[in-house]
């Protein structure tokens, strides 16, 4: 949660591998959530102004998982102020109070979700109705997209010097595109090369430029609970590769801050430098929580749910990588 602020703390000590212990102390106490203070904040009006019924139930259910996924108060008044605020999503209150666990769970990076939501409302990009581009936000976050690669992307399919689809046509495919991850400068060239109708030269540029996209790097998990890149699930699915990829989690690799991010996460941080620092990282060991109530890594994850793992994987809680810390 809060990657720019997380992940610029973990640049400063690649830069100086200097902390003061004031900052140290700062960190230990911002660490966990005590079931009281959740249960406090969710009732306080300042909070969720729920009723106290409701705060304590809410705080008991949810307390202990939120501590063992490494999320703190702050991340939730974050994320809750992102949900809920006028300027931002505006989610009913209702809708907060159902998702708010859930997202937080999961990691959902609060300043990713306002740019990727701006990104689909706005009139000067995607141009979504609210109520879409609210769902759709959250998807595709949560898949680790880019705000900026889907409204290029959009501009793309849209723009009569590009591919020059319909406009609803453009908005679907540009979401569908940017959660596979595509590079739209390639898609743009790669299907300026193409040839054949104007649908198998989409479907050839856009196999081409999410194999490009993140310079080859990034993986993603099969069926089979192991990561290859987008080449290799085009060599073993063919015609079902987009569909397969976009359905499959995402490799993640552990930061100088000692957390676990992807490697789109990796370049929206570090830009021009991601790919240093994403060849340096370890891979993580992601690990989550499955309704048994039991910790599983990936392989165990694939071994217990076969082939519905992906899906199951994508709605559990994300608990603290193996080689992470909270």
């Amino acid at each position: 949660m809060a990657l720019l602020k997380v992940m610029f703390v973990a640049l400063l000590q690649v830069a100086s591998s200097v902390r003061t212990n004031v900052q140290l102390q700062a960190d230990a106490s911002s660490s966990g959530i005590g079931q009281d203070a959740l249960a406090q904040w969710l009732w306080s009006s300042q909070g969720m102004d729920l009723s106290r019924s409701d705060a304590d139930w809410m705080a008991q259910k949810g307390g202990a998982i939120l501590n063992d996924c490494g999320v703190t108060l702050e991340d939730l008044k974050k994320l809750k102020d992102v949900l809920f605020s006028t300027s931002n999503l505006d989610f009913s209150k209702q809708m907060v109070k159902d998702k708010l666990f859930e997202l937080a769970e999961q990691h959902i990076d609060p300043d990713t979700l306002k740019q990727m939501y701006f990104a689909l409302f706005s009139t000067s990009a995607v141009d979504l109705p609210k109520s879409v581009a609210q769902s759709r936000a959250v998807e595709l976050t949560l898949a680790y997209a880019e705000p900026e690669q889907v409204k290029s992307l959009y501009s793309t399919l849209y723009s009569s010097s590009g591919v020059n689809l319909g406009k609803r046509e453009a908005q679907e495919k540009a979401l569908e595109l940017a959660k596979a991850g595509c590079d739209p400068i390639a898609l743009k060239n790669a299907y300026a090369r193409a040839y054949g109708s104007q649908a198998d030269r989409l479907k050839t540029a856009s196999e081409s430029a999410v194999a490009e996209n993140l310079n080859y790097k990034a993986k993603r998990y099969a069926k089979d609970g192991v990561a290859y890149t987008a080449q290799g699930f085009q060599q073993y699915y063919h015609q079902y590769f987009l569909s397969e990829w976009s359905a499959a989690p995402a490799e993640k690799r552990v930061a100088p801050d000692r957390k676990a991010y992807s490697a789109s996460q990796f370049r929206m941080f570090f830009q021009s430098n991601w790919e240093r620092y994403w060849d340096a990282a370890p891979v993580a060991t992601q690990i989550r929580l499955a309704k048994d109530g039991r910790r599983y890594t990936i392989p165990e994850f694939q071994s217990y749910y076969k082939d519905a793992w992906q899906s199951e994987w994508a709605a559990s809680p994300e608990l603290i990588c193996q080689e992470c810390s909270a």
